[in-house]
Parts: C-alpha cells; sequence; structure tokens
C-alpha cells in the first residue's frame, strides 16, 4: 500500500499549480525527498520526519 501512495503522489507532483500548461518534469518540483516528505505528512508525521507525541 506504502507503494502505490508514493507512486501517486509522485504523479501528483507532476501537474502544476495552476493546472495549465505542460507537466512539471522530476528535478526541482518532483523528487524523491517531496515525494517522502508529502508522505510522512499523509501517514501522520511532519514535513521533517519528526513525529509527534505518538
Amino acid at each position: 500500500m506504502r507503494g502505490r501512495v508514493k507512486v501517486l503522489i509522485h504523479e501528483l507532483l507532476h501537474v502544476p499549480r495552476s493546472f495549465g500548461g505542460a507537466l512539471r518534469g522530476h528535478g526541482k518540483h518532483v523528487n524523491d525527498e517531496k515525494v517522502d516528505g508529502f508522505y510522512r505528512i499523509y501517514a501522520g508525521g511532519s514535513a521533517t520526519g519528526r513525529r509527534g507525541n505518538t
């Protein structure tokens, strides 16, 4: 399940904020660091990887 969620996050990062024009390429906006950060937020952690009082 985790892999599927990460793939979905990765693909969503290709969509520009304005939903217009071309899709974003890999690099500054789409990379493993951003995917992992958003996955941690989705999974209940913070973007820095620190967990709350759990």
